[in-house]
């Protein structure tokens, strides 16, 4: 915890702040969805069905320990500039994360809550309409390089839920 002592001390607090997401935001340059879907995370029936249970029953996946951290951002997905620590090669880097719940909020209105160590929690204040979850499945196919009837169990499930766990590991 930082000891505030002066005002110099809250703006340069603020300032490293605001330095660390501009160096944040310029690493994600060039990153989008597609660019996302690029990396070919595959998957398996397990990690299908990991997808499946995640979103079912998310309290059963809590960790016995959990830690908040709280960023002052304007939009959901900005709250990754504050996690850019690096990730293992095979996973999906900070910046991509970053491509993915953005697109997730502008095309689904999903805002980005958690992090976890394997997922991204989303949430929004609706179910998603019959249509959007198509296009929601369409989108999960190609980021997790398969095909959408591999996610005919996990459509039925998000269909009645206004959250959303996506595993961004290997």
């Amino acid at each position: 915890m930082m000891k505030i002592t002066s005002i110099w001390d809250i703006f340069l607090h603020h300032r490293n702040i605001s330095l660390s997401e501009k160096f944040f935001l310029k690493r994600t340059k060039g990153i989008d969805f597609k660019t996302v879907c690029e990396r070919n995370i595959d998957n398996s029936e397990d990690d299908v069905l990991d997808l499946e249970n995640m979103n079912d029953s998310p309290l059963a996946f809590l960790d016995q320990q959990v830690i908040l951290k709280i960023l002052p951002v304007e939009k959901p997905y900005e709250g990754l500039t504050g996690f850019p620590n690096g990730y293992f090669s095979a996973d999906l880097s900070p910046f991509e994360n970053y491509a993915l719940s953005k697109h997730l909020f502008e095309k689904y209105n999903f805002e980005l809550f958690g992090i976890g160590a394997s997922f991204l929690g989303f949430i929004k204040n609706e179910k998603l309409e019959e249509n959007k979850v198509t296009e929601l499945i369409a989108d999960l196919a190609k980021l997790y390089n398969t095909t959408e009837s591999e996610f005919d169990k996990l459509a039925e499930i998000i269909k009645d839920k206004n959250h959303l766990f996506l595993r961004y590991t290997e």
